[in-house]
C-alpha cells in the first residue's frame, strides 16, 4: 500500500509541476503545492525506508489536492489582462 501511496505522491508532485509551467504562474501557491508534494513524496520514501508511518501525511496530501483543484481553475498568466 505505501508503494501506491508513493506512485500517487509522484504523480501529483508531476501534475502540479505541469500545470505550473502550463499557468506560467510561479507563485506562493505554486510554491506552497510543490512543496507539500515534495515533503508528501519524502515522508513515503521514509516510510519505506524505515517503517514509520506518518499520519500528518494524509491530511498533507488532502491539502496539496485541494489546493491544485483551486489552482487549477486560475487563469494562465498572460490571460489576466485579457
Amino acid at each position: 500500500m505505501v508503494y501506491i501511496s508513493l506512485i500517487l505522491s509522484v504523480l501529483v508532485l508531476l501534475l502540479v509541476v505541469r500545470l505550473m509551467f502550463f499557468q506560467k504562474r510561479f507563485d506562493f501557491l505554486n510554491g506552497t503545492i510543490i512543496t507539500g508534494a515534495l515533503i508528501v513524496v519524502l515522508l513515503d520514501i521514509d516510510t519505506i525506508w524505515t517503517g514509520r508511518n506518518y499520519d500528518v501525511s494524509t491530511f498533507i496530501s488532502l491539502g496539496v489536492l485541494l489546493l491544485w483543484f483551486f489552482n487549477m481553475n486560475r487563469k494562465p498568466s498572460g490571460m489576466q489582462n485579457e
